[in-house]
């Protein structure tokens, strides 16, 4: 029944299609080039670690697993297997900058095996980070739009098949609070990001700085809050106290979304039965 229920998808995934309306946003591929050309090596040379790292952490993951759980107390036998969801869109406002983050959602969704995955600027063209970010994690379909018109495109392709996701980074006010709200009740997961986060760097960790202030312009200051990101030296993450994330030095363009990983990019199934009903 699980196998019935991939080859579904599967179909449906393949026969998915970019709404054709939607062409006339594409961003123009010398737009993209130029972003990523203006983006210092060295901090390009960063993303790239960037994605490795979330490679390493999560793996790639295949087409269709499964797994058999029999809990012998309680009688249950259970049957979990996942696919990747049919499409993904990553949307954030056209200034966003914050090219780690970015690139870790993107990331994610390329784990998990996501076919079609595309990206909406929101209000206008991206910027040079951005670009650096779309570019470095391989995504092609890249559009300019405001959040009515991504809304509408998300719409129309989970009309077609209901297994999408949707990612909102920046949804913190202006186009993308618009698009992640409107979004909500209408059944599609989404994951929102809605503040930008709180670093905070060791004195002497031999961090480079520069690639961190370039790789998150919007970091809040922590009035008296821990930080969602702690920058500590070799050996001492044990310092980061309630940090949820500790990098040493050379990650500085490294992240991790709680909360935003490929599993959040894969459509779940569960079978369960009793036992006895299985002896019947």
């Amino acid at each position: 029944m699980l196998k019935e229920k991939y080859n579904e998808i599967e179909s449906l995934t393949r026969s998915l299609a970019i709404p054709q309306w939607l062409e006339s946003l594409r961003l123009a591929d010398y737009i993209l080039a130029e972003g990523y050309e203006n983006t210092p090596a060295e901090f390009r040379a960063a993303l790239k670690t960037g994605l490795a790292f979330s490679h390493a952490f999560y793996g790639e993951w295949a087409d269709f697993t499964k797994k058999t759980m029999a809990a012998s107390a309680g009688g249950f036998c259970l049957d979990e297997s996942s696919v990747p969801a049919s499409f993904a869109v990553a949307a954030f406002p056209c200034e966003y900058a914050a090219a780690p983050r970015l690139a870790a959602a993107l990331m994610a969704a390329r784990l998990a095996g996501t076919r079609h995955i595309l990206a909406f600027s929101l209000g206008g063209v991206p910027t040079s980070q951005a670009c650096a970010a779309l570019e470095l994690a391989g995504v092609e379909d890249i559009f300019t739009s405001n959040a009515q018109e991504a809304l509408k495109a998300v719409t129309e392709m989970a009309a077609h098949c209901a297994w999408g996701r949707l990612a909102v980074l920046g949804a913190y006010g202006g186009e993308a609070e618009i698009l992640w709200k409107s979004v909500l009740g209408t059944g599609l997961p989404i994951f929102a990001e809605q503040m930008p986060p709180i670093i905070e760097i060791q004195n002497n960790s031999g961090h480079n700085r520069q690639i961190i202030a370039w790789g998150h312009p919007d970091a809040r200051e922590k009035d008296g809050l821990p930080p969602d990101v702690f920058y500590c030296a070799a050996d001492s993450h044990h310092k980061g106290g309630a940090a949820p994330l500790t990098l040493g030095p050379g990650l500085e363009a490294c992240w991790i979304h709680p909360g935003l990983d490929p599993g959040f990019f894969r459509q779940r199934f569960v079978h369960g039965e009793y036992f006895n009903d299985l002896h019947k």
